[in-house]
């Protein structure tokens, strides 16, 4: 999109981008309230952002935790990438192999249940995006999930279901695919009690109750797969999907670590997104997903944003405050609150 900049410049007109839920309204939420933070004389030192679309607490009845909400095969490739962030003013970087073993635990008001989180990305190229560089020390964006998740999806890459190598895995068992990431034919009990010791588990172990779930110790056939991951996302995609009635939960939250030298305080305020899909309706994510983007386009048509040219992403007052307003309407609201507030 960058490479068209130049022609659409040239063109006069403007491509809206980044407008969806992630990226797009975090975008939105966290610069107003930065920009609001800055308009008062504070500093940001630090900014984390979360987020996660997850099965509704009370449709949360599967061993992962997890419902798609979007592309299965985007979910899991997701979870191969490395993550670069910024902490405490040192850049960090965790590769992709071990990201899931350093999740944290989340507790956000609103829900019960404890949810994990983890970084996500590059999340460095936000300090420009939020003009943040020179005083910024932590900056951090990442995922939701409930409990459970990271675990599970580690070993799985552990076991090799993340592998892209390609073969031929049409017609093949899931038990014949399992058992050809540990070199054995066995199969039932046999197969899991080795793959249990594979990874270091009991059989009996939750994880491993998990794998048995998803069909990955059955007979049940794959087809059209060339590749371990698009074997799993088929397992997935078979029993991972919300049924009629069910809800879909899009959860968001900033964290703001500010300093205001004038007054001589610091304070921490944060902003969340908690919003739920429409029983037998609309989801969640098709809802955040796809509002913004409609809401950009009318502004477009309208000729609201005729003095801008070229790329750009939501982080200006005449496009977050109109789309943030409007999604109002919609029930799609941002809760900002001060957390905290202590003396320099």
């Amino acid at each position: 999109m960058r490479a068209l900049e130049k022609e659409a410049v040239q063109a006069g007109i403007i491509i809206v981008n980044e407008c969806g839920v992630d990226p797009g309204t975090d975008h939105m939420s966290a610069q107003k309230l930065m920009d609001s933070i800055h308009a008062q004389g504070g500093k940001i030192e630090g900014f984390t952002s979360y987020c996660g679309g997850l099965p509704a607490p009370a449709d949360n009845n599967n061993p992962l935790g997890y419902k798609f909400s979007w592309a299965p095969r985007g979910v899991l490739l997701a979870s191969r990438n490395s993550a670069l962030f910024l902490k405490d003013g040192k850049e960090e970087t965790i590769p992709g192999n071990i990201l899931f073993e350093k999740y944290q635990i989340d507790r956000v008001e609103g829900l019960e249940a404890d949810l994990e989180l983890y970084p996500n990305r590059n999340s460095i190229q936000y300090l420009d995006v939020y003009k943040l560089r020179g005083g910024c020390k932590t900056i951090i964006r990442g995922t939701y999930r409930y409990r459970g998740w990271c675990d599970i999806i580690k070993k799985l890459a552990d076991l090799g279901y993340l592998d892209l190598t390609e073969s031929n895995l049409s017609g093949q068992t899931y038990s014949q695919i399992t058992g050809s990431l540990i070199q054995t034919t066995k199969t039932g009990q046999a197969l899991k009690e080795a793959i249990a010791s594979h990874l270091g588990l009991d059989p009996s172990h939750k994880i491993i109750s998990a794998y048995e779930w998803l069909g990955l110790f059955s007979e049940e056939k794959v087809s059209n797969c060339k590749t371990q991951l698009d074997a799993l996302c088929q397992a997935m995609l078979a029993r991972m999907q919300y049924a009629p009635g069910e809800r879909d939960m899009l959860i968001m939250k900033h964290t703001f670590d500010c300093v205001f030298p004038a007054e001589g305080k610091r304070r921490i305020y944060t902003s969340k997104l908690l919003d739920f899909g429409i029983p037998n309706g609309d989801s969640s994510m098709s809802r955040t997903v796809s509002l913004p983007v409609a809401i950009a386009t009318k502004l477009v048509l309208e000729g609201k944003l005729s003095h801008l040219k070229g790329l750009v992403i939501p982080t200006l007052p005449e496009l977050y405050n109109p789309i943030l307003e409007e999604l109002k309407s919609f029930n799609i609201c941002f809760e900002e609150k001060l957390v905290s507030e202590q003396n320099l």
